[in-house]
């Protein structure tokens, strides 16, 4: 079997390009190689490989050797972690590359792989946006409801007003998806799952969930539509005055989505900055202690303790393919067997470079 893991969490973290800098001592946690060099994977058989050591692949790794399935995880570069990495590159500075701030990765994967243990720690990002403006105002938006009013207020006392009931409304319709989050997707539903019938059950269950409580709420069907698939700024636009603040929202709509906030769709990644959370604060977000490479850290220390090969300097050349079955792969010259085979890489990478044209 071959399965793609793109994202394996909803997205977890937000995947932006931009460097964010802190600075921290030689000793903050980053993260470390591998525990098991390329060269003794010749003649080990897997029930597992994981193509790629991003944070959704050590995840993966951690719940199939949890299960007891022996498994495997190869990664290109001499650091795991994919996009959730810390590297020092100017000498005395640890960056986090890509991603950069934490939320939606889901708490139950936390407590299920015991992160704490492993070393995980947030700090709550508090005041979440700053926002000066050319005639010396600024705007400052964080968790205190009255204070961001205050602040609101210098630009609009409507929308002042409007922010709370705007926060209320965006927190209805993520109660209603929240729960769907973490269900695997349905058969027939464009997938091919195959649920066993105490899941099937379990889906039934939550979907119902859901339908008593859009009945209960004051949503109505115009609206859910329109959140899920109108441009931001149209969303915005409705319920503000003042550009000031709508900026401000609409950067929300476009981080790691490569997107203007007038993209048809974009007000759905609205959603996720409220449907987060961090140490079971709704809606917030955190940098991670150590940088993004410190959650991935944590992770892989959760993965070596169930004894999971976690292999750095490993380049896969190509997915091996029997009788149309995923086998194995080709790494760094040699055929490791492997009775699944997961991607962590990209969709174009998966099926565009590893997998045979035919």
């Amino acid at each position: 079997h071959a399965l793609l893991l793109w994202p394996l969490t909803v997205n977890a973290m937000m995947m932006r390009a931009s460097q964010r800098v802190a600075r921290v001592s030689r000793a903050a946690m980053s993260f470390t190689p591998g525990n098991t060099p390329a060269s003794h994977l010749s003649g080990r058989k897997y029930d597992a490989i994981i193509v790629g050591g991003g944070h959704n692949g050590l995840v993966a790794s951690c719940y199939l050797a949890a299960a007891g399935k022996r498994v495997c995880v190869l990664e290109r570069r001499s650091v795991l972690g994919g996009a959730a990495i810390t590297e020092e590159i100017v000498p005395g500075f640890k960056f986090s590359r890509a991603s950069y701030v934490n939320s939606l990765f889901r708490p139950e994967i936390i407590d299920d792989l015991d992160l704490k243990r492993h070393g995980l720690r947030f700090h709550l990002r508090n005041p979440s946006s700053f926002t000066p403006t050319e005639d010396g105002r600024s705007l400052l938006l964080g968790a205190d409801g009255e204070e961001n009013a205050r602040q609101i207020s210098q630009f609009s006392a409507k929308d002042a007003e409007a922010f709370a009931k705007y926060e209320d409304k965006m927190t209805e319709i993520v109660s209603l998806i929240e729960p769907l989050i973490d269900l695997p997707p349905p058969s027939g539903f464009g997938g091919s799952t195959s649920l066993s019938p105490k899941e099937t059950v379990k889906n039934l269950r939550a979907f119902a969930d859901v339908f008593r409580k859009f009945n209960r709420s004051s949503l109505d069907i115009p609206q859910l539509v329109e959140f899920f698939t109108a441009p931001a700024g149209h969303v915005l636009n409705k319920w503000f005055e003042t550009d000031v603040l709508k900026a401000t929202l609409a950067t929300d709509s476009i981080i790691g989505a490569m997107n203007s906030p007038f993209t048809p769709g974009s007000s759905y990644v609205l959603l996720h900055h409220v449907m987060g959370g961090v140490d079971g604060h709704k809606g917030v977000w955190a940098n991670v202690r150590g940088g993004m490479g410190a959650l991935s850290a944590a992770i892989a220390s959760a993965a070596a303790d169930r004894g999971v090969d976690l292999v750095t300097d490993a380049t896969v050349d190509g997915i091996e393919v029997r009788n149309g079955r995923a086998v194995g792969v080709r790494v760094n010259g040699q055929v490791v067997e492997a009775r699944t085979v997961l991607s962590n890489a990209t969709p174009h990478v998966t099926f565009e470079r590893l997998l045979p044209r035919d």
